[in-house]
């Protein structure tokens, strides 16, 4: 493996790891979840917000209005 395969790697699961925490303290904070939730949608919307900021934290996407 070379050293930038390598940084792909980490970054993809520093990324999904995120991710993760993102939705468990989503879930957490807004149990029970509305069953009609269209969760691509928001997993899409999610990643956008991501994207933009370069963040998982809705503080940080509040700050700027979008959560």
């Amino acid at each position: 493996m070379t050293d930038t395969h390598d940084s792909h790697i980490k970054d993809y699961y520093e990324y999904h790891s995120e991710q993760s925490a993102f939705f468990d303290h989503l879930a957490e904070v807004n149990k029970p979840v509305d069953a009609g939730l269209d969760e691509a949608a928001a997993l899409n919307w999610c990643e956008s917000m991501h994207e933009l900021t370069g963040t998982w934290s809705a503080d940080v996407w509040s700050e700027k209005g979008w959560w």
